[in-house]
């Protein structure tokens, strides 16, 4: 058995519960924490029930210990449904009448009624049933043996011959044997099998049988692959060592009887063969040795099946012919037998030593050297020497294989203890041997999960021999595991009373504006002890503050928040270790740092850029004054003095400051493209790297609404018509200037046939040669422009041009009627074209029916930014049918840059092929063009009404609401 035992002093909270409503008599707990409290309060030992299973367990006790045990041989078993010790003896059950053995590892059944066999074994993955070509007698039962007459096939009972099945000391499983008397009855024997002696064994469920090198095989789950049941070599044998099988041995103590069944030493003995298939498994006995002549009679027919064990045991010896013995049951000898003797417990002259190996030493791997305190090998002898008390010695060897033998035993590391063993009545009888393992356990912590130990005679010259029960073995290791600090800590800062940064432990410092600060650490014991946590805090290296939590349970949470009064401005740091109830201590984490910085920076400075600044710049939106207007962007500069300026954040419009930008150097640039003319601010401030921030710094200015940059009401009626822009007015190097007059004719204008002003006057042209034109290009066709107008046609059923500008050989833009592609049954319809560099003419044409002698407001639009052309028209009618001049806008996406022009701007006529085209019949007048920038749709709506641009003497009705005085 492997023990494993936990150091862990008493809890602090142990005295607590010893005064509480505690069952004491309670001797097991759900979880190891909870048998640890238990222990504790009760003073006895509480096993944790969801840590066993039939060679393992782990035990807490009253001094805060844990033992964590693994045995060799099964010890539990929960096969009823409830973990009680192993009982090999076989029983009838009361409800079914079948025997059974009483508390096996797994179910065990003899005789079933179902017929499966003569005997039975069931776990969780299936069943595996023993069954022989024989008829068999009633079963009859002795102890832990089941015993059955076997019949010939008039039904007559065999003489010499009975069918046994010896249940394992530890009940993990089964050996069935043949006992043959004679030559005769092995004849009988063979005779009633049909000519072949045999055991035939056969799985259920998900069990499936594996060939072990032919000699012996396994059952495994064929889901998994997990090995449930073992059978080792099957072995027939002879008596010839005299010493009979399941009987009195030689040299045990007088009356007492071996348990297993094995060949005695010298017993002639036969390997025999296993055919193995997927669900069904056969071993044949060996007739030759009935027909040798040398053969000394009774023989036996053995082949064993058992629970499958992680640990194993071997005997080896250097007696010539005596093979080795590999997981035997009962006991077997170890020493030095100096010669054939009885009461001496060993036959013939030779040296005999024992090995166990451990593989389910898992534990040992999650250990350091430092954490092993003790340990101690255990295991039952039954006989001795002598009650003199000659050495006998531990080792820690190499490992070992079924196949084994002295030549090939493990080799030895080290020697680690001595022991002086008497187990004669004289002596005080059977006992449990111990020896130290403590140097073996603190080699093998952190590196190995399995341990192999061996014993042997301190003088294997001198006469000394022992005999122990090898399935008893157990090893006990002493430990504690210093508690650990989970790698998850972190640091959580906060601002009024919010979460506002949690970070994981860093060695570089946090930068926070912060002293509230929280320090969140996970401490856990591996053995499930209580623990505390330790910590300490520094301000530039100087140890500032200590302090210790109370015991929790592994795997709190220790949460403190630092005194405020003793933080400000600087660099912390904290760290922390873990302390069990014993007082061993983790090592101290490695530092977490932070620094504080509460200063905030002063304030920003905001700088409307010029417009060789960058590129996309339109307008500079001085500070204060009206600048730019509606799509035309303007860029600004953010500056800061603060040496560690982080952030701008900043909005346009409102005090949200929604966007941030990261500062260089101290800078930043934000642009700002209007959606609307009129008063407008950036709010703007600067965060330094702690998160501090600065007084918010407001810069006001103006959109300025839409300007025409060039107005012809043609009311002078005088050639060229003057342009009465503001611009013009203002710089003529700023307006587009006057438009030379050529052929057309002055006549009344649209306020004066609405009688809404007198003296508006328009250009009337006769569709023939009459034209006015511009001196120059007014647009750079890259940037986006405006050209509104108010037209009466004259004639709409061709195609006629309001407005072009001139390119090369044919008009770049140009505004007018056009006969193709009109929405819905018109035949001709306004329209607006426009030229793109690859050649490609992109028209938008209005669902608005022209009229004859109706005035009609036309608004032009090309948004170079958003790549499109818009079309506005008004019916505005007549004096006798007034329309309401509703805009209706039309809309067609132009993918590619217009083509440069190069031609001045032309009213009247329109370009194609390089000559004039599409002659305007009717009048034209309040040309407005507005360039680089785009009209707000309340304008458009206040032109289409009536608006004007100009100044106007009177109280007419129709007034511009939006005139240009004092702009």
């Amino acid at each position: 058995m492997v023990a494993v035992l936990v150091a862990g002093a008493a809890y602090a909270a142990a005295d607590a519960v010893r005064g509480s409503d505690v069952d004491c008599s309670a001797t097991e707990a759900p979880t190891l924490t909870a048998a640890l409290l238990l222990a504790q309060a009760c003073g006895h030992d509480v096993v944790a029930l969801d840590s066993l299973d039939p060679y393992s367990s782990l035990t807490a006790t009253p001094v805060g210990a844990v033992r964590a045990s693994a045995s060799t041989g099964a010890v539990r078993t929960d096969v009823s449904g409830e973990w009680a010790p192993v009982d090999p003896r076989v029983v009838t059950d009361e409800e079914s009448g079948e025997l059974r053995v009483a508390s096996p590892v797994h179910a065990i059944t003899f005789d079933p009624k179902d017929g499966s066999g003569f005997v039975a074994i069931e776990s969780d993955e299936g069943a595996i049933s023993l069954d022989v070509p024989v008829d068999l007698g009633a079963p009859r039962v002795s102890g832990t043996q089941v015993v059955w007459d076997v019949l010939d096939a008039a039904g007559s009972v065999i003489d010499g011959v009975e069918l046994i099945a010896q249940v394992q000391p530890d009940a993990s499983g089964v050996t069935p044997l043949f006992e043959v008397r004679d030559a005769a009855a092995y004849e009988d024997l063979e005779q009633a099998s049909g000519g072949r002696i045999a055991f035939e064994y056969v799985t259920s469920g998900s069990l499936e049988l594996r060939d072990e090198r032919g000699k012996a095989f396994s059952a495994v789950d064929g889901q998994t692959g997990d090995t449930v049941f073992a059978a080792a070599e099957a072995r027939q044998w002879d008596s010839a060592s005299g010493v009979p099988s399941g009987g009195e041995r030689e040299g045990t103590k007088a009356g007492a009887v071996d348990s297993g069944v094995a060949p005695a030493d010298g017993d002639s003995v036969s390997t025999l063969e296993v055919e193995v298939r997927d669900d069904a498994a056969t071993v044949v006995a060996d007739g030759d040795m009935a027909g040798d002549p040398d053969t000394v009679w009774p023989v036996t027919i053995d082949p064993k099946i058992e629970d499958h064990k992680l640990n194993q045991w071997i005997v080896v010896r250097d007696f010539a012919g005596w093979p080795s013995k590999y997981n035997t049951d009962g006991n077997e000898g170890v020493g030095y037998c100096p010669s054939v003797s009885v009461t001496a417990g060993c036959q013939g002259v030779h040296r005999s030593r024992v090995f166990w190996q451990f593989n389910n030493m898992g534990v040992l791997k999650e250990l350091s050297a430092q954490d092993v305190i003790s340990a101690q090998f255990r295991a039952k002898g039954v006989h001795s020497w002598d009650c003199s008390g000659p050495a006998l010695d531990l080792y820690l060897t190499g490992g070992f294989t079924s196949s084994t033998t002295w030549a090939t035993q493990p080799a030895t590391k080290m020697k680690l203890s001595s022991a002086r063993p008497k187990h004669r009545d004289a002596c005080g009888g059977a006992t449990f041997d111990e020896w130290d393992a403590t140097a073996a356990a603190k080699d093998y912590a952190g590196v190995n999960t399995s341990m192999t130990l061996g014993l042997r005679a301190a003088s294997e010259t001198e006469p000394s021999w022992w005999r122990y029960e090898l399935h008893t073995a157990q090893l006990d290791v002493l430990f504690n595991r210093a508690p650990t600090i989970d790698t998850a800590s972190r640091t959580t800062f906060w601002t009024a009373r919010k979460a506002t940064k949690e970070n994981a432990c860093s060695a570089t410092p946090v930068l926070v504006n912060s002293t509230d600060v929280q320090v969140s650490v996970l401490a856990r014991d591996p053995d499930g002890s209580q623990v505390r946590v330790h910590l300490q805090v520094y301000k530039s290296g100087s140890r500032l503050w200590d302090y210790s939590f109370q015991l929790k349970s592994s795997g709190t949470a220790f949460v403190k928040t630092i005194p405020s009064e003793l933080l400000g401005d600087g660099t912390f740091s904290w760290r922390v270790r873990a302390e069990d109830p014993d007082g061993l201590l983790s090592e101290w984490t490695s530092s977490c740092f932070f620094e504080i910085d509460t200063v905030k920076p002063g304030p920003i400075q905001i700088r409307a850029m010029e417009g060789d600044e960058r590129k996309e710049i339109r307008a500079v939106y001085a500070q204060r004054l009206e600048r730019g207007g509606v799509g035309q962007t303007g860029c600004f500069e953010l500056s800061s003095s603060a040496s560690d300026a982080h952030q701008f954040w900043y909005s346009f419009g409102t005090t949200a400051r929604d966007e941030h930008i990261l500062a260089s150097n101290g800078k930043a640039v934000v642009c700002f493209t209007p959606e609307a003319a009129g008063s407008a601010f950036i709010s703007a401030l600067i965060k330094d790297r702690a998160g501090n921030e600065s007084e918010n710094t407001k810069y006001g200015f103006f959109v300025a609404h839409p300007r025409e940059d060039g107005v012809w009401s043609f009311d002078e009626g005088t050639s060229p018509a003057k342009d009465d822009s503001l611009a013009w007015e203002r710089d003529p190097k700023l307006g587009v200037g006057p438009i030379t007059v050529a052929g057309a004719k002055w006549a009344q204008g649209p306020h004066a046939e609405f009688l809404s002003r007198e003296g508006d006057l328009a250009l009337d042209f006769d569709g023939q040669d009459d034209e006015a034109y511009t001196a120059s290009p007014v647009f750079a066709t890259d940037d986006s422009f405006v050209i509104a107008a108010h037209v009466r046609p004259d004639a709409v059923a061709t195609p006629r041009t309001v407005i072009v500008q001139e390119g090369a050989t044919n008009g770049v833009w140009s505004v007018g009627l056009v006969n193709s592609g009109c929405p819905g049954t018109l035949t001709t319809c306004w329209g607006f074209s426009t030229l793109d560099k690859f050649g490609a003419t992109w028209t938008v044409r209005s669902s608005v029916a022209p009229a004859k002698y109706a005035w009609t407001q036309l608004t032009a639009e090309y948004d170079a930014s958003k790549g499109r052309i818009r079309l506005w028209v008004c019916d505005i009618g007549t004096l006798n049918r007034p329309a309401p001049g509703e805009p209706i806008e039309s809309k067609v996406s132009t993918p590619n840059p217009l083509r440069s022009a190069s031609g001045p701007v032309v009213l009247g006529r329109g370009q194609s092929g390089g000559a004039a085209a599409g002659w305007w019949d009717g009048r034209i007048d309040n040309v407005r063009m507005f360039k680089g920038q785009v009209v707000a749709d309340a304008k458009i709506r206040r032109m289409c009404q009536g608006a004007e641009a100009n100044q106007v003497q009177g109280g007419e009705a129709a007034l511009d609401p939006t005139t240009t005085v004092g702009q």
